[in-house]
């Protein structure tokens, strides 16, 4: 049952990605650039706030693990610069941010006292090789479609001088974090997220440069009931919402929702019956942290 359970969320990602790979080049790349403007409005908002209840406890998963020998450290994603924060405080590391909004680097620099820059993670061509001891690259590679993520991969390693890690949702569901737009009925992750990732995927993408992979968890996430989230969107409404998420399909912004009454009553029974069963140990971990070593072997594999 286990296993025809996570084959069918297996089919449902390669469905997702698939009506994403049929949007044309220059559309994507239109609404891509719209995106940028959407996480530069979140991060006037938000500033370097943690977004997710579970930010802490990956982040205390980070530092726990980050090796005795590391002394500078590049935070690729670092959004408004929570993480980077916290590396600061510890006072033993030389770091640096990168993102894709210019709004989050500003807010790095001017508020955390970071060095940062705006790139993307497919090409960091501004940054020499083996720069620094270890990149991190938080909650980004879920992103990112299928023919990105070599790329991506490929930068990661030829930055890092020693290690690269990684964290990501773990086996997450796609199918219960979808909103639904309301003009053309086409569905989207609340987040962007169109990979499930687990350990055989951190594996499969780092093969070409090391084998000395690592894996750590952190949170600890509810059981979700997807038919719940489906529920809600049948019934025209979206269980989760971002300010400034924009349809795929038609370029139109996703539009927020109230709820009537009858369906928030119901919203509040099953959240509470979802901190019971956490609370009685029925529960996953939330994040999956993955740690590579890239050894003098690894170099060698480069591509």
């Amino acid at each position: 049952m286990g296993k025809r359970y996570y084959d069918y969320v297996k089919r449902f990602s390669v469905n997702l990605k698939k009506r994403i790979a049929a949007i044309s080049t220059g559309d994507l790349n239109r609404i891509m650039d719209r995106q940028v403007s959407s996480w530069d409005a979140l991060y006037q908002q938000i500033g370097g706030k943690c977004q997710s209840p579970f930010t802490q406890e990956k982040h205390n998963c980070i530092k726990s693990i980050i090796p005795d020998d590391v002394v500078s450290i590049l935070d690729v994603g670092c959004g408004g610069g929570p993480l980077l924060a916290e590396l600061k405080q510890m006072g033993q590391y030389e770091i640096e941010g990168l993102d894709l909004s210019p709004e989050a680097v500003r807010y790095v620099k001017e508020h955390v006292g970071v060095p940062a820059r705006v790139g993307s993670v497919l090409d960091m061509n501004e940054i020499g090789d083996s720069s620094f001891d270890l990149v991190i690259c938080s909650e980004v590679t879920e992103h990112l479609t299928d023919p990105d993520l070599p790329a991506c991969y490929k930068e990661l390693c030829r930055v890092a001088k020693k290690y690269v890690l990684l964290t990501n949702p773990y086996k997450e569901d796609l199918r219960y974090h979808q909103v639904q737009c309301l003009h053309c009925f086409s569905s989207i992750h609340a987040a962007g997220h169109i990979q499930q990732v687990d350990e055989a995927f951190q594996r499969h993408y780092f093969q070409p440069y090391t084998d000395a992979v690592e894996f750590y968890y952190s949170g600890r996430r509810e059981k979700r009931i997807v038919y719940f989230s489906s529920f809600v969107r049948n019934c025209g409404r979206n269980l989760l919402y971002r300010d400034g998420m924009i349809c795929l399909q038609c370029e139109r912004p996703i539009e927020k929702c109230s709820w009537p009454l009858w369906l928030r009553v119901l919203g509040k029974t099953y959240a509470t019956g979802q901190r019971l069963l956490r609370s009685v140990g029925v529960y996953e971990p939330a994040n999956l942290a993955t740690l590579a070593t890239l050894s003098k072997q690894a170099v060698s594999k480069r591509v």
